[in-house]
């Protein structure tokens, strides 16, 4: 959960989540839709049909024994090596390095790195530092403590070196600017695309037709009003759409622009475009039951405002 999402955010999710799933194998045997469910607001979904694809690793080829090793995470899907790292020296106090983004940023300031991070040669380096350093007595208070130092005190745009246990031996305080560390190679600029989400309705249940995404890609798994590529798409579904106006999602890698469109025919059969896999009409006591991500929310709160 803590990947790529900040503390404050998952503590509302953790003890919800442990509710749910007490163990490895009451997350391998739950649905797809149930995890997802538990998910919603953390993003990233990927990181929902990870975690239980381990965890059905672990119960049915490892025998429901959970590894003690880096290795031995390593072989478990949706484990690479920083969780690897991360889950060996904390839990287990195997001395081996756990890099993340904030051991990344503390590193290369430690070393003034003038190699971009995100380039083969800078991460090298890198790890190389990285797991000399995680040789000691306390693997796991180290992991902890370096990521915390750079969650606190080394943080990407203010650092705070007066505060800093370590600035004595850091290169980049000892140049006087540690906000120029780390570097990273040119980001590329994410993709324009732009969709029609069309809202059908039944009137006289207040049901919506909501459509499932395929399992693979983005937002996998989630369901949504289907999005499509043109408003001739739209039309074919329904000759009389409303429209409720633009709305602009951002993705890491796509800016999405989406026109919201309704209708309230009752078409018998609605179509099921290319990339889901299923599709039904939902009643409004039903919404909140199905996954669904924060795009779907918006286009909903879009389609509740008046026209105007």
């Amino acid at each position: 959960m803590l990947q790529q999402t900040r503390v404050e955010t998952v503590r509302r999710y953790w003890d919800l989540w442990l509710e749910t799933f007490p163990t490895v194998a009451s997350l391998a045997s739950a649905s797809t839709e149930a995890v997802l469910s538990q998910w919603q607001g953390l993003g990233y979904y990927r990181r929902a049909r990870n975690l239980q694809a381990g965890a059905i690793f672990i119960v049915e080829q490892l025998g429901g024994a959970i590894p003690t090793t880096a290795e031995g995470w390593k072989t478990v899907p949706g484990v690479g090596p920083y969780t690897a790292g991360a889950i060996a020296s904390i839990a287990f106090g195997e001395p081996v390095p756990a890099v993340d983004g904030n051991v990344l940023r503390v590193l290369s300031r430690w070393l003034a790195l003038e190699l971009p991070i995100d380039g083969k040669t800078g991460r090298t380096a890198i790890d190389s530092l990285a797991a000399d350093l995680a040789a000691g007595p306390r693997p796991g208070a180290w992991t902890q403590a370096l990521m915390e130092l750079g969650a606190t005190l080394c943080t990407p745009t203010s650092p705070a070196c007066l505060l800093c246990p370590v600035s004595a031996g850091c290169a980049a305080a000892a140049m006087g600017e540690p906000a120029r560390f780390p570097l990273k190679a040119k980001a590329k600029a994410p993709r324009e695309e732009h969709r029609f989400a069309l809202a059908l309705m039944q009137p006289e249940t207040g049901a919506e037709w909501w459509v499932q995404r395929d399992e693979q890609g983005l937002l996998g798994g989630l369901w949504e009003f289907p999005l499509l590529a043109s408003v001739e798409a739209a039309e074919d579904v329904s000759a009389s759409l409303t429209h409720h106006g633009d709305l602009l999602h951002i993705f890491t890698h796509i800016r999405l622009s989406v026109t919201l469109c309704s209708a309230t025919e009752d078409p018998t059969e609605p179509p099921i475009p290319v990339g889901y896999q299923t599709g039904r009409w939902v009643l409004p006591e039903e919404r909140e039951t199905l996954p669904q991500s924060r795009l779907m929310r918006k286009l909903r709160e879009r389609l509740l405002l008046p026209l105007g």
